[in-house]
């Protein structure tokens, strides 16, 4: 027992960065991969430019070419069901398989318009791309209906709460040019919800009915926005600490991980009130992220790039631009309790103390009043433990060791 505690005093005083956080995969390819889909924990697809398909079906330890039949570019991939599947791309690309990805055959769109995007919900299934085309199925693609979307805007994402509701973002210019529709009945019609409001708008995700999240930016700014209303209003999230973001998704109700075009990887943990920087591990486009459940996920993007964790990205990297590690904690290491003396005393309001496992997983979490904070630690297992103190935006790190 005392050889397990010392040991993990030594892998305390090595420093969080000796710890996997985004480790990259062997993809095999070295062009652009746009888009991540997982089935299960071990079953998930990934489209490239240049028509290239890939599999996996050991959580992403190999990658599997399969057979497109096409050499135009691909921007996105999704499955309603473990043997159906779409592809959508360059030119009015659309491709569907009915053998889990074994082979696929090209579908009719009707348009020479690029597709960035394309979601099922049953038969139903909705494709939007540029020009601000929007395609409907209500058989599965094996036809294709333009709608009238009412814009000339690019669309980029859609995300379905339900068979009914859906949302759109889009957009063409990096300033003012944000786009936002609604649907109510499936995907029929459309309802503009802001036109050239936000920045250019890439991406959006919705946690329930009422809870959306919407990422973009400017050329050099990334912009998160968050709705409680269905959409009705958005507001922005302060303070979030990447280039502009590409791709948006939550693995549950609070916890969400977001992309940017300079290989950032930002998470939060609080249902999007913050955000916080992780270490990628790369420089390189990232266009792409998709989680299996909240500790299991997967980013994607330029020269063939494949990261996973299986922690959650956890312990977060410490970027100095963003973060420092300035938390006091004694004792350390801890049985019954720790004290945390925090840089600026806590008044409970917009400050939360978080205590994670290794693996990421959340252990504690209280509003923070005063300095120091003492914190029962008894009940955790031995082992290390990494603490959060998020204060309006910003955020101070500490780890300590329980005996």
């Amino acid at each position: 027992m005392k050889k397990a505690i010392l040991f993990s005093i030594v892998l305390f005083l090595t420093g969080v960065t000796s710890f996997a956080q985004w480790m990259p995969q062997t993809s095999g390819i070295n062009n652009f991969i746009t888009s991540v889909f997982f089935l299960n924990a071990d079953t998930g697809y990934v489209s490239v430019f240049g028509g290239t398909i890939l599999k996996t079906t050991d959580g992403g330890a190999n990658w599997d070419p399969q057979t497109s039949g096409i050499t135009g570019d691909l921007y996105c991939i999704y499955f309603s069901n473990a043997d159906t599947g779409y592809a959508v791309g360059d030119l009015g690309i659309i491709l569907k398989t009915t053998n889990g990805g074994t082979t696929w055959a090209p579908q009719s769109s009707g348009t020479p318009n690029w597709l960035a995007y394309v979601e099922f919900v049953g038969n139903n299934g909705v494709a939007v791309g540029g020009s601000g085309t929007i395609l409907h199925t209500s058989n599965g693609g094996a036809t294709w209906t333009k709608q009238v979307s009412g814009i000339s805007t690019n669309l980029r994402q859609i995300f379905f709460v339900n068979a009914d509701t859906g949302y759109v973002t889009g957009g063409t210019q990096y300033v003012t040019g944000g786009i936002i529709l609604k649907t109510m009945d499936g995907g029929v019609t459309w309802t503009i919800l802001s036109n050239n409001v936000y920045n250019l708008l890439f991406s959006v995700v919705f946690t329930d009915d009422n809870t959306g999240y919407i990422a973009g930016g400017t050329q050099t700014v990334a912009n998160i926005l968050k709705t409680t209303d269905a959409g009705l209003t958005w507001n922005a999230i302060p303070n979030v600490p990447a280039a502009p973001l590409r791709r948006i998704f939550f693995a549950d109700a609070n916890v969400g991980y977001a992309v940017s075009k300079m290989g950032e990887i930002i998470q939060t943990s609080d249902a999007g009130e913050t955000w916080t920087l992780q270490q990628s591990g790369t420089a390189q486009f990232l266009f792409s992220v998709y989680f299996t459940d909240p500790y299991t996920g997967y980013a994607v993007g330029d020269s063939g790039t494949i990261l996973k964790t299986t922690n959650g990205g956890f312990p977060v990297g410490i970027n100095e631009k963003h973060e420092t590690t300035g938390l006091k904690i004694n004792p350390n290491p801890a049985k019954e309790k720790i004290s945390i003396e925090l840089p600026v005393p806590g008044t409970g309001a917009d400050e939360t103390i978080i205590v994670y496992g290794m693996t990421g997983q959340e252990m504690i979490r209280r509003q923070a009043y005063g300095s120091p904070v003492a914190i029962d630690v008894s009940s955790l297992q031995q082992g290390i433990y990494f603490v959060r103190f998020l204060n309006n935006g910003k955020t101070e790190s500490g780890k300590f060791v329980k005996e």
